[in-house]
């Protein structure tokens, strides 16, 4: 049995019971007439809440504050705006946020933040929570946000986007944006509800989900799956003879199963999580054989517990504990013949103890601390070449980080709030580092609040950067940890409860940059590239009506150089701009979502730029009052728009050219 089926063939068979299960448990829980006062204060938290936007937010300083009093230029996208949108994936949901934008090279989505994204790093610059507790694995440190993420996309009540450094907080990953998603709780998906989608292309994606009492405990039960068939795509620059086109037949198919567990009982949480996709790759990366079977498959397994209580009037103590498993395995053709399977495994233990203090006037105390235990961390590549003979490239190690950190939050004056953060690390490879964050928030009247912010932050190399080798990539050598100082003035403006703007100026610079790069032998490998410059500006402005219409719209500008050259880097646009519009209609339970991104040029590292790009996308939904039914039909690249993404130097393409128009049509129905 390989690695990776080790690993995580018990989520595979939990899945499967859980399936069987669902109609059972839904059959022996308690019925629910009555909410407990418990439930009714979660479903009346759960009602309050915009369904548009809201300010709530609890990645910032590890504690649920206002949007004004945060310590970023920080922003919510609620489950409501999401649902509205038609949103697909996580990547998605960020992809509207100011000064993000993506990169798709039909394997996964990477996030560009403020510009910076380089080649091969996973998005490992964006660290992401699941309910306040990291979600990066410790393997490629990836911030997943395609549908290998395992959360599914209709189980999200909020998303929290802090954009900046936060390894005073977080530590290692944290450099250049945090995302907290939060989960939706079993109050706010009471009873069961089912849901079928199918779309163009014959993608198609069911989820059945179920929430209320079991015993004394509140519990919600959800299950996804996802299928897309894939359909042809051309290559020219793997025209032949024998495929004088350059197609890859039915080579970009997809499917994603999911299931998610919550339990809530007092002040304790327990979480479960499980997923597993399979997505073929259509492009030849990696010296993949073309137009031959290249299935990728990612599984990952989450259990997590939280639990807070009151220590007396002034203090509270939160522990958090999670388990996780992260496996990767191909099995691909070369060009050469030879047949390579690829099967990483991971596993790690992780837990946190935060004890808050309000007693000293003009204060707030937080101290915490972190731990991380890399328990297992594999790589095993093994070749089969044509003429029999056979190699193989194994690592296999473990490993553990502790942080511990303090902030505090002192009020000089009613208008002043200071934010003073410091964290020291034990890194993984047993150097210590330190971490200081300063925030100085100035609010001279209830409209106006400036933020003066500066703060460090640091990536770590992982552990597949520093052992991954096979037939087309070798091992680094002395790789550095990447580092970032960055300053900011943020601008919030609030004139009405219906208007609000924030905008923010900001400069950084990045050291030892970790990327992937082609050597002069044409083999890839891991280095340090250097410095990189960064320096822009956002806004984002929002308005809601009292009927409900949300206008919303953002523009970025940035610039993100190389500190030796001056050349401006590979795939970081210089403009960016969104567009969002959710309003209800004069029918009632019919709701319209529309949203426009728009990316500027963008250069390519080979020389040369790839064209700009508007995307809109349209959605109608319908829910009749006091129907269980609902539906919605989604247009996604309405307008047909042709364009293209930056490849990596895994790819023998320059660019890879994005999917046209698409639709799907959704039927729910609540029991």
């Amino acid at each position: 049995m390989t690695a990776s089926a080790s690993v995580l063939s018990w989520p595979c068979r939990l899945l499967a019971l859980a399936a069987l299960g669902m109609p059972l448990l839904a059959q022996a829980a308690d019925p629910p007439p009555t909410p407990t006062r418990d439930e009714e204060a979660e479903l009346a938290d759960a009602l309050a809440q915009p369904v548009y936007g809201s300010s709530r937010l609890g990645a910032a300083s590890k504690r649920a504050e206002d949007l004004v009093t945060a310590p970023g230029a920080a922003a919510v996208r609620t489950g409501g705006e999401i649902r509205a949108q038609g949103y697909r994936t996580l990547g998605e949901v960020l992809e509207s946020l100011p000064g993000v934008h993506l990169r798709y090279d039909r394997a996964y989505s990477y996030a560009g933040l403020r510009g910076v994204t380089r080649p091969g790093d996973y998005s490992s610059r964006l660290l992401v929570l699941v309910d306040g507790i990291r979600a990066n694995d410790p393997l490629f440190e990836a911030a997943s946000m395609d549908r290998e993420f395992p959360i599914d996309v209709s189980l999200i009540d909020r998303v929290e986007f802090i954009p900046g450094p936060g390894s005073s907080l977080y530590g290692s990953n944290a450099v250049a944006a945090v995302v907290n998603v939060i989960t939706r709780s079993p109050a706010q998906l009471a009873g069961g509800q089912a849901m079928l989608s199918v779309g163009s292309h014959r993608q198609r994606k069911a989820t059945a989900s179920w929430g209320g009492s079991w015993g004394d405990s509140r519990v919600l039960l959800s299950l996804a799956t996802e299928n897309r068939p894939g359909t042809d795509l051309r290559f020219a620059e793997y025209a032949s003879p024998q495929n004088p086109e350059g197609i890859a037949h039915h080579r970009d198919g997809e499917r994603a199963d999911k299931l998610f567990a919550k339990l809530q009982q007092g002040g304790l949480r327990v979480s479960l999580a499980l997923s597993q996709r399979r997505k073929e790759m259509p492009t030849g990366a990696y010296d993949t054989a073309f137009d031959t079977p290249a299935p990728w498959v990612d599984r990952y397994a989450s259990l997590s517990a939280a639990y807070t209580r009151a220590v007396g009037p002034s203090s509270t103590l939160e522990l958090l504990a999670h388990e996780g498993r992260y496996a990767f395995a191909a099995d691909t053709l070369t060009t050469e013949g030879a047949r390579v399977s690829d099967d990483n495994a991971s596993r790690w233990l992780s837990g946190e103890l935060r004890w808050r203090y309000t007693g000293w006037a003009g204060h707030r105390l937080t101290l915490g601390v972190e731990t991380q235990r890399n328990r297992r961390q594999e790589i095993d590549v093994d070749t089969q070449w044509p003429d029999g003979s056979t190699s193989a490239q194994r690592a296999l190690g473990s490993n553990h980080r502790h942080g511990l950190y303090v902030v505090d939050e002192w009020s000089l004056w009613p208008e002043l709030l200071l934010t003073l953060g410091l964290r020291a690390d034990r890194r993984t490879d047993g150097s210590h580092r330190t971490s200081p964050r300063l925030a100085a928030i100035w609010s001279p009247t209830p409209a106006w609040t400036f933020k003066w912010l500066s703060g460090t932050a640091y990536r770590e190399p992982n552990f597949s950067e520093l052992s991954y080798a096979d037939a087309v990539q070798r091992r680094p050598q002395g790789l550095q940890v990447e580092s970032l100082r960055s300053h900011e003035l943020v601008l919030l403006w609030r004139p009405a409860e219906a208007w609000q703007l924030q905008g923010s100026v900001y400069r950084a610079r990045v050291t030892d940059v970790i990327e992937l790069v082609a050597r002069d032998d044409q083999l890839l490998n891991y280095t340090n590239r250097g410095g990189v410059h960064v320096a822009g500006a956002t806004v984002e402005a929002t308005w809601v009506s009292r009927g409900g219409l949300q206008l919303r719209g953002s523009a970025s500008h940035q610039r993100v150089h190389d500190a030796a050259t001056g050349q401006p880097l590979a795939n970081a646009p210089r403009q960016q701009f969104k567009l969002a519009l959710t309003s209800p209609t004069p029918v009632p339970g019919l709701g319209v979502g529309m949203n426009l991104v728009g990316v500027g040029d963008r250069p390519l590292a080979g020389g040369g730029s790839v064209a700009g790009y508007r995307r809109l996308n349209a959605r109608l939904s319908y829910a009749p009052p006091g129907s269980p039914w609902d539906a919605a039909l989604t247009a996604y690249n309405l307008l047909d728009a042709r364009y293209a993404d930056p490849a990596g130097p895994e790819h023998r393409q320059p660019t890879l050219a994005q999917d046209g128009r698409s639709w799907a049509l959704q039927i729910g129905r609540q029991f």
